[in-house]
C-alpha cells in the first residue's frame, strides 16, 4: 500500500503516515516495518491504571496487557514519536496518577506526549451512560488534577491545540473513514453502522446525504455558540453531535481554561528549569 500511494505522487512530494494502536504488537520488529512504510507517529491507548485497564483490556490468552504495552513503548519510543492517549470515564478515573508513576518508572517521562480522552457513549446505545460517562464539568476536572500531576513529572502535555477551523476530518472534502469490508463514512464513530455508509471504495457515492451533510456542516451554527468567548478554543465541539442534534455540546475548556493557563505557566517554568541545566 505505501509503495502505491507514493507511486502516485509527484517527485516533489513527501509521504508520511501515522497510526492509532493498542500498543499490544508494537513490538520492535513491527516498528521497523512500520518506520519502512513511512509512519513517523503513534498513538498508543490506554485504558487508565494497571488494574482498569487489565480488567478491560483481555486478549484470547486472559493474560495482562498493562506491562506488556507499556515496555513497547519504551522499545519503540527512540524510533517514533509516541503520544499515550488515555480514556477515561468514571470506572478508571480515580487512579491515574498509578499510570503517570508507572510511565515515569519506565524513563518515559519527557519522551512520550500523553493526554486524556473522555469516554462516551458515541452512538446511544451503551445503556450505562448515567453512571458510566463523566460529563465535560466532571472530566475538565480530573483533566486538571492529571496535568498537574503530570507536568510535575516533567511529561510533555498539549494543553492547548491551537485554533483550527478545520476541527474534524470528518467535514474535509478528500477524508474518509474506510472499514475492513471497504465500507465508507465520514466519522470513525459511525464505522460500522451500514446506514451511515455512502458507498464502498470501488463505488462512493459522494453526493448522499451520509457524505454530504458533513461538507455543509458549520462550525458553531447553533446560536449560543456565536456569542460564546470560549468558541475559538473548541469551535462549537463535535460536529457529528451537532449534526445529531444533540444540544449541550460544550467541552471541558468551558469548566477548565482558567486551569489551563495556570498548567501553561508551570509548564513553561519547567521548561525553563529544564533549558538552563535544571532538574524539572
Amino acid at each position: 500500500m505505501t509503495e502505491l500511494i507514493r507511486g502516485a505522487l509527484p517527485p516533489e512530494c513527501k509521504y508520511e503516515a501515522s497510526i492509532v494502536t493498542n500498543g499490544y504488537h508494537l513490538t520492535e520488529r513491527a516498528v521497523k516495518v512500520l518506520c519502512d512504510c513511512g509512519v513517523r507517529e503513534a498513538q498508543v491507548t490506554i485504558d487508565g491504571a494497571e488494574r482498569p485497564h487489565d480488567l478491560r483490556r483481555i486478549p484470547s490468552n486472559g493474560e495482562p496487557t498493562y506491562e506488556r504495552i507499556l515496555h513497547n513503548i519504551k522499545s519503540a519510543v527512540d524510533d517514533i514519536g509516541i503520544t499515550i492517549r488515555v480514556n477515561v470515564d468514571a470506572d478508571n478515573s480515580a487512579d491515574l496518577d498509578g499510570l503517570l508513576i508507572d510511565i515515569d518508572r519506565m524513563a518515559l517521562a519527557g519522551k512520550v506526549g500523553i493526554y486524556l480522552a473522555m469516554v462516551d457513549d458515541a452512538l446511544g446505545d451503551d445503556g450505562h451512560s448515567s453512571t458510566r460517562y463523566l460529563d465535560a464539568k466532571a472530566f475538565s476536572t480530573v483533566e486538571s488534577l492529571f496535568y498537574w500531576s503530570a507536568i510535575e513529572l516533567g511529561f510533555d502535555v498539549g494543553l492547548f491545540r491551537g485554533s483550527e477551523p478545520g476541527i474534524c476530518s470528518a467535514i474535509a472534502l478528500g477524508s474518509a473513514v474506510i472499514d475492513p469490508e471497504g465500507s465508507l463514512c465520514k466519522c470513525w464513530d459511525e464505522m460500522g453502522c451500514s446506514d451511515k455508509s455512502y458507498g464502498t471504495v470501488d463505488a462512493p457515492r459522494f453526493s448522499s446525504l451520509n457524505s454530504s451533510r458533513w461538507l455543509r456542516y458549520v462550525p458553531g451554527q447553533e446560536g449560543k455558540c456565536h456569542h460564546c468567548v470560549y468558541f475559538p478554543l473548541c469551535w462549537g465541539g463535535c460536529p457529528r453531535e451537532a449534526l445529531e442534534g444533540r444540544k449541550d455540546m460544550c467541552g471541558p475548556i468551558k469548566y477548565n481554561l482558567d486551569d489551563k493557563i495556570d498548567l501553561l505557566a508551570l509548564q513553561s517554568a519547567h521548561s525553563r528549569e529544564t533549558s538552563a541545566g535544571g532538574c524539572p
